[in-house]
């Protein structure tokens, strides 16, 4: 609690929080149960004062990212970073990357952008510090088109890690199946299972996942060699669990929205941050041996759902497990009418029978109806998080 309060006090600085949190002194805060006495941070803060959360001068912001919010338009969430920061995440980055990959060891990036001060440049310093050989190669849009091999400073051999998002390294994994990299991290956007089985199969690779944002900081929690939930940055961010609708305490076990306070951040302090994700904390002790709770693996995010008029429910999360579950799948983009007709453009395999994707979504009745079914052999690769589109009438 000691850095809680501290980074309260630190956080008054910013004229946001001097006014919300102006009844606070830090002897109020005893346990973690006196945390509903802070007032939520939203997204909402972050699109349209993102000024007022800044405790550093111009001069100590060392880099300010800027976010659209996944599905929407209008105005886009800021978020700045002091070299501190950094630090910090470069910290995390390399303890989390130390269960995958050794000292000597070679790993491969296909992760969008190597800005200085962003995750890539950051993943990389934190590699290279460590003693481990970095192979950078951007987003991989044509996946077959890399040459995994190329670089002349790297021998011909297979990685010890690849990193990227889901659906581009399941595509990567077709398109080189010789690959075989020993362990895979995926990170960037939601995990389906579905996607975790089909490379564990392809490659024979473990596969890991990582949870965060950029408002966690670039990085959040990382799964152990033992893979039964996320081991978050304990000394940088404070984690709840609330309802989505009251904002409510939850217990650990319970499902509901994911709320982060930092601990030890500089430029832009969060206090209670709601995230909109779908989470829950795990207080059994983790078979690695650490006794500290752990966060259950994200079940998407409570802005993604789709409500249907008879009861159901559906989510960009739900359609990634139901459609990449499909050996023929390699990805698919989703637009939802205004007749609430769901328009699903597939993109399949070039060997596989697209009638057979046609009678598996038929038959598993898990996808409202009505919905329509196209094929897309050229679905291009994106490195934006996967929504669902609303197409509304103007």
């Amino acid at each position: 609690m000691d850095r809680l309060r501290e980074q309260i006090a630190w956080a008054q600085r910013a004229p946001h929080y001097r006014q919300t949190l102006r009844h606070i002194q830090g002897c109020d805060l005893k346990t973690t149960e006196d945390l509903p006495r802070l007032p939520f941070t939203t997204a909402e803060h972050l699109r349209h004062a993102p000024a007022s959360l800044v405790c550093v001068s111009q001069g100590e912001v060392a880099r300010i990212i800027t976010l659209a919010t996944s599905g929407t338009s209008g105005r886009h969430k800021r978020i700045f970073f002091s070299e501190h920061d950094l630090a910090r995440c470069m910290d995390f980055f390399a303890q989390g990357m130390r269960d995958m990959v050794s000292p000597g060891g070679l790993v491969h990036i296909l992760l969008p952008g190597n800005t200085e001060g962003g995750t890539v440049d950051l993943l990389h310093n934190a590699l290279g510090r460590d003693g481990v050989r970095v192979a950078l190669h951007g987003f991989p849009r044509q996946p077959e088109k890399i040459d995994f091999f190329a670089l002349p400073a790297l021998p011909k051999e297979h990685p010890d890690c690849l990193l990227g998002q889901p659906v581009a390294i399941l595509r990567v994994a077709h398109a080189h199946p010789g690959l075989r990299p020993t362990r895979v991290l995926l990170c960037a956007d939601y995990v389906p299972l579905s996607i975790i089985a089909r490379i564990e199969r392809m490659w024979g690779s473990e596969v890991f996942t990582h949870y965060g944002s950029t408002e966690s900081g670039l990085g959040g929690g990382v799964e152990c060699c033992a893979r039964q939930g996320y081991h978050w940055r304990h000394d940088d961010l404070l984690l709840e669990i609330v309802d989505p609708l009251t904002g409510a305490a939850l217990p650990p076990g319970q499902w509901g929205e994911v709320v982060i306070t930092t601990l030890r951040r500089k430029a832009m302090p969060l206090i209670r941050y709601r995230t909109g994700d779908r989470g829950r904390l795990l207080n059994t002790p983790c078979p690695c041996g650490c006794d500290l709770p752990r966060l259950d693996r994200i079940a998407g995010r409570f802005d993604n759902d789709l409500h249907f008029s008879g009861g159901g429910r559906l989510s960009i999360h739900m359609l990634d497990e139901i459609l990449f579950a499909l050996p023929e799948v390699l990805d698919y983009t989703a637009v939802l009418r205004d007749d609430f007709t769901l328009e699903l453009s597939v993109c399949t395999r070039p060997d596989a029978s697209f009638q057979k994707v046609r009678d598996a979504l038929e038959e598993c009745g898990a996808i409202p109806k009505p919905f329509t079914l196209h094929q897309n052999t050229c679905l291009p690769l994106s490195p934006a998080k996967r929504v669902i589109q609303r197409n509304h009438a103007v």
